[in-house]
């Protein structure tokens, strides 16, 4: 007997004129077809949803289960997700990709006591300080014989052709492994934890900055059956998770270090400092 349950939430829409996709993947292992949704829309601020998939009746009464949700607007990046399993080919998963882009038009001093959005090849020079706010936490746990494993990536680069400091890049990648209920690390490149980042940004007011950030969770989790009495007699099922938790905060936050400075986001956002972190006396919007 297969017992499946599933449900979704449709994206909330508005207008806008930014860049933002997804796509999340959500799958057991007993019958139930896997969920996929994709959506890339040059209209939508935001988006959001969350699904669930679950089921029974696998071999020795197995289940999974999983589960995912996100939430993408530039800047800001919201995302968990979670599989469980219990017994031999049990196996729960979920997958959630969040990507953003955005455009800022930057502002300064003209080099004669006023202010300008216009490039000029005289405008003195404006710097920027990009903040990467990074926070949650990836978990695999299991027994023997089982086996998990979660896995976060981050991206994030503002570039502009017009910099004398370069791109600012953030990169990490986040994992936990479970393997018969030993955990540990998942290899050279890979990171226990989430760390903040911080580069700065030199250009020239009428410059054009590219924006783009991207957050991926993909959890498995496979249980498994054991036969403590041998032959296939007096099976005993072993449980099994995973879990990505990035739902708190994940952002992208600009601090102005020169007078005068500023700056205009296609998007609308100001990328303001994190909760707790003053702004600067000097920004100006």
């Amino acid at each position: 007997v297969v017992l499946a349950c599933l449900a979704i939430v449709a994206p909330v829409r508005a207008a806008g004129i930014y860049h933002v996709s997804d796509l999340t993947e959500i799958s057991v292992n007993f019958g139930v077809p896997t969920l996929t949704f994709n959506e890339q829309d040059v209209t939508t601020p935001f988006l959001t949803y969350s699904g669930s998939s679950s089921s029974s009746g696998g071999v020795y009464g197995a289940t999974d289960f999983a589960s995912a949700f996100g939430y993408v607007t530039p800047g800001l990046m919201r995302l968990s997700t979670l599989g469980q399993a219990t017994g031999g080919f049990g196996s729960g998963n979920a997958t959630v990709e969040l990507a953003w882009s955005d455009t800022l038009t930057i502002c300064g001093s003209d080099g004669h006591g006023g202010n300008t959005c216009s490039y000029n090849s005289s405008n003195p020079e404006v710097s920027f300080e990009f903040n990467s706010n990074l926070d949650g936490s990836v978990i695999a746990v299991g027994d023997v014989p089982t086996q998990g494993v979660s896995e976060t990536s981050f991206n994030f680069e503002a570039s502009s052709n017009r910099t004398s400091s370069g791109a600012v890049i953030f990169s990490q990648q986040i994992c936990q492994r479970d393997l018969n209920g030993v955990t540990g690390g998942c290899g050279a490149g890979w990171e226990a934890a989430p760390v903040n980042q911080s580069k700065i940004l030199t250009t020239v007011p009428g410059a054009m900055v590219t924006l783009g950030g991207s957050l991926t969770s993909q959890v498995t989790a496979d249980g498994n059956t054991i036969f403590p009495c041998g032959n296939g007699s007096c099976p005993v099922n072993i449980s099994s998770s995973a879990s990505g938790d990035f739902a708190n905060t994940s952002d992208i936050f600009i601090q102005i270090l020169t007078s005068g400075g500023g700056f205009i986001s296609a998007s609308g956002n100001p990328y303001e400092p994190a909760t707790g972190t003053p702004e600067p006396a000097t920004m100006v919007l």
